[in-house]
């Protein structure tokens, strides 16, 4: 167990708070290769030059062997420290990198790191309109939230594609995207599904649908104030750019240019017109589900999304 002042100190350790000078970086370094078990350390290497005292402790933990520094976030360590019942960890492959899912009987949870500064406020505010995961009590730079069950809308079962359920989603999917606009949140990646079945729709066996992943998502209660960082977020969901992207023929100067030239064409379009995108991506979606769910799916879709998207 740890006291509150060592979890403080760990978890500053682990959010990158402390600032390394350039002869703690290179003590660092030489302690990662001299010792094959800080490896597994991860985060935490960075105690060892922080409180060597409390590195001692961490690094011959039992349980930090299994979890890492995973079991020091807010909502992971009573699970891990103060439960008879072990969390089960998964590690699944995000935009962002590896994304931590962990399995307790009490709560399931997934653990991601930031995609922009802004996005720990837009899923909070998507929490508390019901329209995303629930968040919970994370370390900066990362989110913390609710591991739903269920399935992608673009993979829903055969038994859960009837006429009267795509009415039903359709309109959850007009009020969702009603409810992030009056909040001026551009969701930006609105996919109902893709050529390779991904999608950014969810449908929970006993809740209403609702939209993960806000890591490109945009707040526009400044528009057109926006960082470079938000401006490039909205740039790269173009379908173009996306696509050099994918062959990798984008590199800084070019991003550099992409996000003045966005920064330009801003200055022609309402937040509105912008936000707008948001049903396009729908449409565009709904076309790729149909191939996989069935064209039937469309004209109850398209009924129940009309009906409250305002």
């Amino acid at each position: 167990m740890y006291n509150e002042q060592e979890l403080a100190v760990i978890r500053d350790t682990i959010s990158g708070k402390r600032v390394y000078t350039p002869e703690e970086i290179d003590l660092l370094n030489q302690k990662w290769i001299a010792e094959d078990h800080s490896r597994y350390l991860g985060p935490l290497h960075g105690l060892f030059v922080v409180e060597r005292d409390l590195y001692d402790k961490v690094s011959n933990d039992p349980l930090v062997r299994n979890f890492a520094h995973i079991g020091f976030f807010p909502e992971i360590y009573p699970l891990v420290y103060e439960s008879d019942t072990l969390p089960t960890l998964k590690f699944a492959q995000g935009n962002r990198g590896l994304v931590v899912l962990a399995d307790h009987p009490q709560k399931r949870m997934a653990i991601k790191l930031f995609q922009n500064c802004r996005e720990r406020e837009v899923a909070q505010i998507a929490s508390e309109l019901g329209v995303g995961p629930r968040q919970y009590p994370s370390l900066d730079g990362y989110l913390t939230e609710e591991l739903l069950e269920g399935e992608l809308f673009s993979l829903l079962p055969f038994e859960r594609r009837s006429p009267e359920q795509m009415y039903t989603l359709g309109r959850r999917m007009g009020e969702i995207l009603t409810l992030l606009h009056s909040r001026n949140i551009f969701y930006n990646d609105t996919i109902l599904s893709d050529d390779f079945a991904r999608s950014h729709v969810f449908v929970p066996k006993n809740k209403p649908a609702c939209l993960f992943d806000y890591g490109v998502a945009l707040r526009l209660d400044h528009y057109p104030d926006l960082s470079d960082e938000e401006v490039w977020n909205y740039t790269r969901t173009l379908p173009l750019v996306n696509m050099f992207m994918g062959f990798g023929v984008v590199d800084e100067s070019r991003k550099r240019e992409l996000i003045q030239e966005s920064r330009v064409a801003f200055e022609t379009q309402t937040k509105e017109e912008i936000m707008a995108r948001d049903v396009s991506f729908i449409i565009e979606g709904l076309g790729f589900a149909s191939l996989r769910l069935g064209h039937n799916i469309v004209e109850p879709f398209q009924k129940g999304f009309s009906e409250t998207y305002i």
